[in-house]
């Protein structure tokens, strides 16, 4: 019977944790396709945000409840997009490797963001029973913020699974009190 402890991987770098290995595949997955393609679904991914916008979606009674949740709607429909934004713009790495999204294009992402959220509260303003919220606009920039933020570390070789799982926690938490301060001034 054997009782040593299992070797250590022969890889230094290799990403040992759920998080850390599941994240950095879909970056690489993400990096893999043609740059096209990630942005089409982009424009895909944007019309379904533009169709969501354009009705008046019955939530019950209007409470602070309801506005929180529309408002916290926000974060995964923007940071998905933020997300696929990343992709079109990120250099494209190494087969294998991480994408690479430097300083310049994570700025773009957030404009893009800022821009396309102003457009969809703009167009919300337009919708019976909708309006436009400068709060949403800025639930949008936290959520793809918070995805540019766990993005850029898991992108670094000493990203461990702990930090991983603190970034996600945070940026998650971030997503909920930028829906609630919008909520709560809106």
């Amino acid at each position: 019977m054997n009782l040593r402890p299992p070797a250590e991987p022969t890889d230094p770098g290799a990403a040992r944790g759920v998080w850390l290995r599941g994240l950095r595949s879909v970056g690489r997955a993400l990096g893999a396709v043609p740059r096209l393609a990630v942005g089409l679904l982009l424009a895909a991914w944007s019309l379904a945000i533009w169709n969501l916008s354009d009705r008046d979606i019955d939530l019950g009674p209007d409470s602070f409840w309801k506005s929180w949740l529309g408002n916290t709607a926000h974060a995964p429909l923007f940071g998905l997009w933020g997300l696929l934004l990343a992709a079109t713009v990120a250099a494209r790495p190494v087969p294998a490797r991480w994408p690479d999204l430097g300083m310049p294009r994570r700025w773009l992402v957030l404009a893009g963001t800022l821009l396309f959220g102003l457009l969809d509260e703009w167009h919300q303003s337009h919708v019976p029973g909708r309006e436009a919220s400068l709060g949403d606009v800025s639930t949008d920039l936290v959520a793809v913020g918070c995805v540019l933020w766990v993005a850029a570390y898991l992108g670094r070789a000493e990203a461990e699974e702990r930090g991983v799982r603190r970034r996600l926690l945070l940026g998650v938490t971030a997503c909920l009190a930028a829906a609630l301060l919008a909520s709560l001034l809106g």
